[in-house]
């Protein structure tokens, strides 16, 4: 099918074999009183934080340093899986499940806010941004299938920050999520489906100037991209030319290119257990493809705890997912109180890695880098796992051999 014009809404989904590229060319021009010296052709991208070094990237080998990032997201997946690509085992990302002592380069905050209502999360969200530093890259992480208060959360941090521009870039390819023609798509086993609003029209909404880039020239507002692949965000991020009184707006896809491309890619760990505390449909497949391990229920009666290397799954036959929850917090309590620290942990799902962290009185993790896109490697800091290895992930993300390989180590 062709790509809908900007401005109307299919909800069905999309031949991927029809995709063409969007009307809008990628093209932007800094604000006249502000000029800057376009990027060496051989340059990637080019950031330049006021009163810092900043980030420049000539090629895949130089990256942009975790200490000059400040990440803001609303899930603890999300905070992750975007921290771990400015992080290395040498210089983490502390990830924070609260307000951090300081709101600095070096840091990504998960406020929790998905879930929230859109009032409260956009207090959350200005309250850090308010106080943020001036000298770092600015980074607020949103949902790529639009879940949550995207539109308000970045209109919020944009506000409170007093930033000048934003760059509103959601798509991540790695993970089959694009935008096209202001619109963010999502692949399912239907095709592509649009997820969210037209998304120049939403950000109108909140009585903030936006606009597609190459359309306008944004002097204060935001700049919303269209792209497809890396190279299009990389020339989306180019073209935009940000300044240390900008912010970016995206996902894990946009912070893989403003890092300088291919993460630091880490060794897979041997897993004591898999913690799998979603029934998403993708982690659910992720699950059946095990054929080594037996799966054990999480469903709080069993006094029997396993042995590693354990696959720990969601009760699926309960009335709410509330009555599941209960039962995994209190299977995991006793979990925590009873076994030894083990060396490394896998967990999928946000709300179950909070909760984890919670039950081991944790103050935060230390993100190191990512296995692959969407799955990211951090220690637990203090606590009763202080210094276990945690491998998480979203639930929705991750190919189905993805538990296969992840606990191969375990099964030698």
């Amino acid at each position: 099918m062709a790509w809908p014009e900007r401005g109307q809404h299919h909800a069905r989904p999309a031949d991927r074999a029809h995709l063409r590229r969007s009307r809008h060319r990628i093209r932007h021009r800094r604000p006249r009183h502000r000029p800057r010296k376009q990027p060496h052709r051989g340059d990637r991208l080019r950031l330049v934080a006021d009163g810092g070094e900043g980030c420049v990237n000539n090629g895949p080998t130089r990256r942009c340093a975790g200490k000059d990032v400040l990440i803001v997201a609303d899930d603890i997946t999300g905070a992750l899986d975007t921290a771990g690509y400015f992080a290395t085992p040498e210089n983490p990302i502390q990830v924070w499940l609260d307000r951090p002592p300081v709101i600095s380069g070096g840091n990504a905050i998960d406020l929790d806010t998905r879930d929230l209502d859109e009032a409260t999360a956009c207090r959350r969200v200005a309250d850090i941004f308010a106080g943020r530093d001036s000298g770092v890259l600015s980074f607020k992480k949103i949902d790529s299938v639009m879940r949550g208060h995207p539109i308000a959360e970045a209109v919020a941090a944009f506000r409170a920050g007093r930033f000048e521009r934003a760059l509103f870039a959601p798509a991540f390819p790695a993970a089959d999520r694009v935008t096209v023609n202001g619109r963010q798509w999502a692949g399912s086993a239907q095709g592509l489906m649009q997820v969210g609003p037209a998304l120049v029209d939403a950000l109108l909404s909140h009585g903030v100037s936006a606009a597609m880039t190459g359309d306008a020239v944004v002097r204060s507002g935001f700049v919303v991209a269209d792209a497809r692949t890396d190279a299009e965000l990389a020339g989306a991020i180019a073209n935009f030319e940000g300044g240390g009184n900008d912010i970016y707006v995206g996902t894990a896809g946009l912070a893989s290119v403003l890092a300088g491309g291919a993460p630091f890619k880490l060794p897979r760990p041997a897993l004591d257990f898999a913690i799998c505390g979603t029934n998403h449909p993708v982690t659910q497949r992720q699950i059946a493809a095990i054929r080594t391990l037996q799966a054990v229920v999480m469903d709080g009666g069993s006094t029997e705890l396993p042995e590693p290397p354990a696959l720990l799954v969601a009760p699926s036959s309960v009335a709410s997912d509330a009555e599941a929850r209960f039962m995994i917090e209190r299977y995991l309590d006793r979990l925590v109180a009873t076994i030894p620290r083990p060396q490394a942990v896998l967990v999928t799902g946000g709300w179950t890695l909070r909760l984890l962290a919670r039950i081991c009185g944790a103050s935060h993790l230390r993100c190191e880098g990512l296995y692959e896109p969407g799955v990211a490697i951090s220690r637990m800091v203090a606590g009763a796992w202080n210094e276990t290895i945690i491998v998480s992930k979203s639930g929705g993300f991750g190919r189905e051999d993805l538990l296969v390989r992840l606990l191969a180590p375990s099964q030698r």
